[in-house]
């Protein structure tokens, strides 16, 4: 390194293709009084870490003696390396594969490609509205070679569907379940019949979300005064006039 002041300066610094690359500063020649840190630039620690850099790099590098501030700066592009897999199962094409700062979006036979990635550590997701993916996230490591196989398997959660039975409380023509919060209408029930002293009416709802709220109201004109949840209890459901607690059993 040369000296300007207080401040050393090493330019054309080659790291060569192995991965982990990374220097520090030996102030004695010994290495007995040694300076490290953390990025590329900062405050130098005595007896710090290593201080990493890129594999198949040239950096210029400077060392201020006084204050200990550092930096090491590329003057040649880092290597990068490309990422690639496939997704198999329910929906292929039109995946959005992200790593870093990186994306791709598959093809029609589910393989994508993730180009221009300098060595390190990315997890690597999958995303498609109407789809999950197994594993939900991967942890790669790119190491100065290019990376294959970092495959995900994709599946369509089949469409929620729900029965609810409700006991009237009072004698109606009809009676409808009306719903909110995620589920937006009024839909008309069937009777159902007479089961424990009661007068039962039934709906089946399709393609539901995973939650939603509601009550019921008749051909009277009259609503129902409890308000409840779907949060998945079960397919079939049993509610109560006036209580708002929802049974997987009829009461």
């Amino acid at each position: 390194m040369t000296k300007s002041g207080n401040v050393w300066t090493a330019t054309n610094v080659s790291f060569g293709a192995a991965a982990n690359q990374r220097f520090k500063f030996d102030v004695t020649g010994d290495w007995s009084t040694n300076y490290g840190g953390t990025g590329l630039t900062g405050t130098a620690a005595l007896a710090g870490a290593d201080i990493a850099v890129a594999s198949n790099t040239t950096y210029t590098i400077t060392f201020n003696e006084a204050t200990k501030q550092y930096t090491a700066t590329p003057t040649t592009p880092a290597a990068t390396f490309n990422v690639s897999g496939t997704v198999t199962g329910a929906a292929v094409s039109g995946v959005t594969i992200t790593a870093g700062t990186k994306t791709a979006t598959t093809d029609a036979a589910g393989q994508y490609t993730l180009t221009g990635l300098p060595n390190g550590v990315y997890t690597i997701t999958a995303t498609k509205a109407g789809s999950t993916f197994t594993p939900a996230t991967r942890s790669a490591t790119v190491a100065s070679a290019n990376l294959t196989a970092q495959n995900f398997v994709s599946t369509v959660p089949q469409a929620q569907s729900v029965t609810i039975k409700f006991a009237e409380w009072q004698s109606a023509s009809s009676y409808s379940i009306h719903t909110w919060n995620g589920l937006s209408g009024t839909v008309p029930m069937t009777y159902e019949g007479f089961f424990n002293n009661r007068h039962w009416w039934t709906v089946t709802l399709t393609n539901v979300p995973s939650t939603f709220g509601f009550t019921f109201t008749n051909s009277n004109g009259n609503w129902d005064t409890a308000d409840r949840a779907f949060s998945q209890q079960g397919a079939t459901l049993f509610v109560l006039s006036g209580s708002a607690t929802v049974s997987t059993t009829r009461p």
